[in-house]
């Protein structure tokens, strides 16, 4: 449920999730939620 909210604020980053396995798309998504998130911040 997590990585839904953050999906639906960056429609990028799900591209790159989906990319990833599901198990690396957990480890993946917390790093560049984060990077995402200063993005769209700034």
């Amino acid at each position: 449920m997590m990585p839904q909210n953050s999906v639906s604020c960056t429609g990028s980053k799900y591209v790159i999730i989906e990319v990833f396995s599901d198990y690396h798309s957990m480890q993946v998504h917390i790093p560049i939620d984060k990077h995402f998130l200063k993005f769209s911040g700034n």
